[in-house]
């Protein structure tokens, strides 16, 4: 069995992809790229990595999970979730995987010290006070694979990736949390702005509720 796959989304981040190529080398064998119908021609720059392209685009959640069960039908033991914003640090990725080789957690959650939207604050908030896991959106995760039920709705249901990791923690499964900090985006974001961005948040964290 093969340790872990680092699963990277995107959706038209030219710009980033090109800066974050160089970071992810030394992680080349084990990273998979998934374009999310992106038309800026980013793939092209991925010719040295795994890539899964979407033909239309289906989103952040989807996406993932396309991730997801391609590492499980290829016998990964983990799938690790890196943004391809540039806001994420190799280091904290070493982290992850130090913590994947040495422990048997089912999920690693990683805490941001400061977040982008404001309803991040009152998701996390909610959260929090149901499973003490104080960042449930930050977007690098690891995910022990043999634990998942894709058949489940945390799955089926499109919550922006809320839901992936309410699966492990709504089934009391075993889970670690450390800091990070993120780096400040240098483009805008393809998530949407302000009022988009949060309106989607808000309409994912409902969709959770009634699962």
């Amino acid at each position: 069995m093969k340790k872990y796959l680092i699963i990277i989304p995107f959706y038209n981040e030219y710009i980033n992809l090109k800066k974050l190529i160089i970071k992810l080398k030394k992680y080349k064998d084990q990273c998979l790229f998934v374009d999310d119908g992106s038309v800026d021609n980013g793939f092209k720059l991925l010719n040295d990595f795994l890539l899964i392209k979407n033909n239309n685009n289906i989103g952040y959640h989807k996406s993932i999970v396309r991730g997801l069960e391609y590492a499980y039908k290829n016998n990964y033991e983990y799938a690790i979730t890196f943004d391809a914003d540039g806001q994420h640090n190799t280091l904290d990725l070493d982290r992850i995987i130090t913590n994947i080789n040495k422990n048997k957690f089912d999920i690693i959650l990683t805490n941001r010290s400061k977040y982008n939207r404001l309803i991040e604050h009152m998701i996390n908030y909610y959260f929090k006070s149901r499973f003490n896991a104080n960042d449930i959106l930050s977007g690098l995760k690891a995910y022990r694979l043999n634990k998942i039920d894709f058949n489940s709705l945390f799955f089926k249901v499109d919550t922006s990736g809320i839901g992936l990791a309410l699966f492990f923690l709504n089934n009391r499964l075993k889970h670690h949390e450390f800091n990070i900090s993120i780096s400040k985006r240098e483009d805008i974001s393809t998530f949407g702005g302000f009022f988009k961005g949060n309106w989607r948040l808000f309409q994912s964290f409902l969709k959770t509720i009634f699962i």
